[in-house]
């Protein structure tokens, strides 16, 4: 596993812990300065790559 590899995982739990801890949120993405997904936690079957908002 690469280095890059374990921070996405870890960014992965920390969006997931968020919105066990807060249910209104019902999904959450980081996104780079070029809008470019790096982690998110979203609804199954949501293509991560189709969010424009």
């Amino acid at each position: 596993m690469t280095s890059m590899e374990s921070t996405t995982e870890n960014l992965d739990d920390i969006l997931k812990k968020l919105l066990a801890a807060i249910p209104e949120v019902k999904s959450a993405a980081i996104v780079s300065a070029e809008g470019l997904p790096i982690a998110s936690a979203l609804p199954q079957g949501v293509d991560e790559t189709r969010i424009d908002e």
